[in-house]
């Protein structure tokens, strides 16, 4: 890899983290629509599937209307965990205010 390919992927992956930590690792997930307080279920048998389509598909985001906060998603989170390598030397915050990092091959905590 070129010298300039390397300084740019490197300081995407530094804007990325800092982003991510930023945020403190919440965000929106693709059907959390059932996690607002509006009772959707009021609405029939398809209420809850109409609000998660209509979530998902609104080009406009629909959450902040609604009551839906950012969460954490396991999913997320172990696919960065996976992936800490990536991001640098001295490893990332994570929730709780622990630091992340990388003991040769393996994830420290």
């Amino acid at each position: 890899m070129k010298a300039e390919a390397r300084n740019s992927v490197e300081e995407a992956l530094v804007s990325l983290r800092k982003w991510i930590e930023g945020q403190d690792f919440k965000g929106w997930d693709p059907y959390d629509a059932l996690n607002s307080p509006f009772p959707f279920h009021r609405f029939g048998k398809w209420g809850e599937v109409l609000a998660i389509q209509a979530f998902k598909r609104s080009p406009m985001n629909l959450r902040p209307l609604f009551g839906v906060r950012k969460e954490l998603n396991p999913k997320a989170m172990g696919l960065l965990l996976n992936h800490i390598p990536c991001c640098g030397p001295g490893g990332m915050r994570m929730p709780g205010k622990r630091r992340v990092g990388c003991s040769k091959n393996y994830v420290t905590v």
